[in-house]
């Protein structure tokens, strides 16, 4: 598991230690993901399995399924 100062400046960080290490990503290969996906045209990447399995997911359930599972999930990771 990686946070990036970013998780700091939104003051969320305690929460999102929380988060199970499978969620997370290597700020690195998340980097390097992001330039080869612009190098190669692509306006969309995805990293890493768990968030690929959730993008699919999110493709083939119901919208209203997935959005109230987003706001419930969400909620306990956001700040307000």
């Amino acid at each position: 598991m990686e946070l990036s100062e970013f998780h700091d400046v939104v003051g969320t960080r305690a929460s999102v230690s929380r988060m199970p290490s499978v969620m997370w990503s290597r700020a690195t290969e998340v980097a390097a993901r992001g330039l080869q996906a612009v190098e190669s045209g692509r306006a969309v990447v995805v990293v890493g399995r768990f968030n690929a399995t959730l993008a699919a997911l999110a493709r083939v359930l119901p919208q209203s399924l997935v959005e109230a599972v987003s706001h419930r999930v969400g909620r306990a990771y956001r700040k307000v």
